[in-house]
């Protein structure tokens, strides 16, 4: 579960450290360098910036002077990135939250639903990214093979495929961070039955795993895989009984079918 977690945790860093990476390059569209062997020159685009580089590897830029009179790709695109980059800052927060290995969060109630919370978060993220690079790629594609287009043509740029990476990274990330919430609940679905002597009788008392006693909860949640294999879901619940008000320490005396 922990492990997970972390693979989940570590692909979302991953993605939105792309993401962030694609937003601030100025590579999203670049001229055939094929084209260019006579001038030894070409020319790249991004959201913010207008570039032109040549084969000594001098470059210079220029920023994008009017907001207004911009294409409408680029401004949707900024707004998607921008968009994209803001999720992924709150699912890392979510996560950091959320994780079992963090002590923060309160309760494994309240912990798992944090946990599922970053997962959407950053899904969410990831089809920002995806739509906002996708977005732009069609736009490119549909001029550079628009006979009609009289102006330069472009190619797609690095920072797209930097972006769809980025968002794919983010996409499984938060996939996984969701099935580890409904891994973690497998325990927390059944109904733990206690037997307490009271004035000489036994009074069954039915808990579900978040009303336990505290040590019970840890002490099932300590136990291997292999050991809580009885407390599979079925169409009818598994128990557990035990001849007293237990603590963490005590075993478990019999188990019975209900």
């Amino acid at each position: 579960m922990l492990g997970i977690q972390i693979v989940a945790f570590a692909f979302c860093l991953a993605g939105v450290g792309a993401i962030i990476g694609a937003t601030a390059s100025n590579e999203w569209q670049v001229t055939s360098r094929a084209s260019s062997v006579i001038t030894a020159t070409w020319v790249f685009q991004g959201l913010w910036m207008n570039c032109a580089g040549n084969a000594l590897g001098s470059f210079h830029c220029r920023p994008h002077l009017t907001f207004f009179n911009l294409a409408d790709h680029i401004q949707v695109c900024r707004a998607l990135m921008i968009a994209s980059i803001s999720l992924g800052f709150f699912g890392t927060m979510f996560a950091l939250v959320g994780m079992k290995c963090t002590k923060l969060g309160g309760s494994d109630r309240t912990k798992a639903k944090i946990a599922c919370s970053a997962g959407v978060t950053f899904i969410l993220s990831g089809l920002c990214s995806l739509t906002g690079c996708s977005l732009y790629a069609q736009r490119t594609t549909s001029e550079y093979f628009d006979p009609s287009f009289i102006s330069q043509k472009y190619e797609l740029g690095t920072a797209l495929f930097i972006g769809w990476a980025g968002a794919a990274f983010c996409l499984i990330g938060g996939s996984i961070f969701c099935c580890s919430i409904a891994e973690r609940s497998t325990i927390q679905r059944h109904l733990f039955y206690l037997q307490r002597q009271t004035n000489g009788h036994f009074l069954p008392i039915v808990y579900n795993f978040f009303q336990l006693p505290l040590g019970w909860k840890q002490f099932l949640k300590d136990q291997k895989k292999e050991e809580l294999h009885y407390l599979k879901r079925t169409s009818i619940h598994w128990g557990l009984i035990y001849d007293d008000f237990p603590d963490k320490s005590q075993q478990c005396s019999r188990k019975f079918h209900i």
